[in-house]
């Protein structure tokens, strides 16, 4: 049995998720999936713009994860 990851938003004040709540219940493989697509979707983003390319540990928790 594959492991689950959730992953969960809950849209804060004055953004254009406000009042909206997300809960997803993901296998691990798909969330790594959703990771890297938004990781080269932020890469696309922010060549346009010409601004920094997101690092290696794109949306790591560093305070919760071990070394």
């Amino acid at each position: 049995m594959k492991k689950l990851v959730n992953l969960k938003l809950h849209g804060g004040y004055g953004s254009k998720e406000d009042g909206t709540t997300y809960h997803l219940d993901l296998c691990e493989a798909c969330f790594k999936f959703a990771v890297t697509a938004l990781k080269k979707h932020r890469e696309a983003v922010m060549l346009d713009n010409y601004l920094d390319l997101p690092r290696e540990d794109f949306g790591i928790d560093k305070y919760h994860t071990p070394n």
